[in-house]
């Protein structure tokens, strides 16, 4: 039995291995102030969407392999895991630290979203300690950016 699970762990670190691999070459997705409608398709690596879409949809390869558009949930997950992938982490360290170079739609779009129904810099920090936001620094950050860059507009206008 043991033979069993030390061949399923370097299976799964092989995989894990190629995740994070294609992860780290993904590179910088910086927010641009939009939310385009292939913004979630394009800030993950397809293994990760595939591999995702394998865990909750069973391993079925050919319909992995077409061009379908990954269903909400598998993109959600994806977002999620690629944006507290850390690359380096120090040693002892428990916490993540998370770069405006390679924010994702989704922890930017919760964020600005708690942000205009709540203004509570509290439930903000609360989500973002669970991996799943940016912090209340940066929703400030991203609206005082958008909100130069309608002034500078109106100011071209």
């Amino acid at each position: 039995m043991t033979k069993r699970k030390n061949r399923y762990a370097i299976i799964l670190a092989k995989a894990a291995n190629i995740i994070c691999r294609d992860i780290s070459r993904k590179g910088e997705s910086q927010f641009t102030g939009e939310f385009t409608s292939t913004c979630q398709e394009l800030s993950v690596p397809q293994s990760l969407s595939t591999l995702v879409a394998m865990v909750l949809d069973g391993p079925n390869i050919a319909s992995q392999s077409s061009k379908i558009t990954a269903p909400q949930s598998v993109l959600t997950m994806a977002q999620i895991i690629c944006y507290n992938t850390t690359i380096r982490r120090r040693k002892g360290s428990t916490a993540t630290f998370h770069t405006t170079k390679r924010e994702l739609p989704l922890p930017i779009y919760i964020g600005l979203l708690l942000h205009a129904k709540t203004q509570k810099q509290v439930h903000i920090e609360k989500i973002h300690d669970l991996g799943l936001s940016v912090s209340y620094d940066r929703v400030l950050q991203i609206s005082t950016d958008i909100g130069n860059s309608v002034c500078d507009k109106f100011e071209k206008d």
